[in-house]
């Protein structure tokens, strides 16, 4: 029984703890009103939208930073060192 539910039960830890404590949560449930101002259906205000919520987003990279120095070091080819190609 336990096998069936553990898939479970770390799934919500997971976003919980990705979601919630990393702040990540909050940054969207403030910025999604004005993210959802800015859409366009032809997807031409994703700029715009990352110029709003990038100040943001600043100290959840930070949360982030061990995590990425790790991946980095244990696989290289892993990560993307270029975000913008």
């Amino acid at each position: 029984m336990s096998g069936l539910i553990f898939p479970t039960v770390a799934t919500r830890y997971l976003f919980h703890n990705l979601l919630a404590e990393s702040g990540l949560w909050d940054v969207f449930r403030t910025r999604l009103p004005g993210m959802i101002e800015l859409i366009k259906p032809d997807g031409s205000t994703d700029a715009d939208i990352d110029h709003l919520i990038e100040p943001d987003l600043e100290p959840v990279r930070r949360k982030f930073e061990p995590l990425i120095a790790f991946v980095q070091s244990n696989y290289p080819n892993a990560v993307n060192h270029n975000p913008t190609a």
